[in-house]
């Protein structure tokens, strides 16, 4: 039997997203995620898990699986964090983990720093993914800029413009409001303290754009059968389950 090759790891927080933003636009709306303990492989636990639930299959497989009622499933992980996101339809993910799967359109997937819902747009009257800091990280650089700003080493406005333009938050389009808000309040600070105001340029608009994953999850013949031999990914996770 030929080797089956499965991209799972993203390099990066950026390529996750990017990667992630792909399953939901495609209909892969329920999820499940972890964070593999310190003393675990994880190449093993790739493993494990992308046998487990028969992820690493090929496209006319995926096809009859759908035709069947069966649902889509993808797995992705950067560093030890990890995800399990799945289709409508019939999975053991489901039954494994009935009282701890989400819907990314009801409650959002959050991961370093950031905030990622399937929602409504009024405005555009189309469904898409929103992605935007978190309620946390949003507070906290809100209130970083708001103390930096009026700081005597960032009295000029380019001071602060090179501060906003090496935030490393991927500008999306909720994230570039949540940054123009930021600066409205900033500027609110500087006008009080008789400071220049910093222009809205300041603000990054360009994503940055980058290869998604570091590898393949190589799958071997011996490794399709793991499955039989371990429990669910409770166990592998060791219950560190939820968004």
């Amino acid at each position: 039997m030929a080797k089956t090759n499965y991209r799972c790891e993203a390099k990066s927080i950026d390529g996750f997203l990017a990667q992630l933003i792909r399953y939901v636009a495609s209909g892969h709306y329920f999820y499940v995620t972890g964070r593999i303990p310190d003393r675990k492989d994880v190449a093993a636990v790739d493993r494990k898990l992308i046998a487990l639930y028969g992820i690493a299959k090929p496209r006319w497989a995926r096809a009859r699986r759908r035709l069947a009622g069966t649902a889509g499933i993808h797995y992705l992980r950067h560093n030890r964090f990890f995800l399990l996101i799945a289709t409508h339809g019939k999975h053991a993910l489901f039954t494994d983990h009935a009282t701890t799967i989400r819907d990314i359109r009801r409650q959002a997937l959050h991961i370093g720093g950031y905030a990622v819902r399937y929602t409504y747009s009024e405005r555009e009257k189309r469904w898409k993914v929103f992605v935007r800091l978190d309620r946390e990280t949003y507070g906290n650089l809100r209130a970083h800029m708001l103390v930096l700003t009026i700081r005597t080493s960032h009295r000029s406005p380019e001071a602060v413009e090179q501060e906003f333009r090496q935030l490393h938050w991927q500008p999306y389009e909720p994230v570039r409001r949540q940054l123009a808000a930021i600066l409205k309040a900033v500027n609110r600070r500087r006008r009080y303290a008789g400071y220049r105001p910093v222009s809205p340029s300041a603000i990054p608009t360009m994503r940055r754009i980058s290869s998604v994953f570091v590898d393949r999850c190589s799958m071997s013949p011996e490794a399709t059968r793991i499955s039989a031999t371990v429990g669910t990914t409770d166990e592998i996770g060791n219950g560190g389950w939820g968004p």
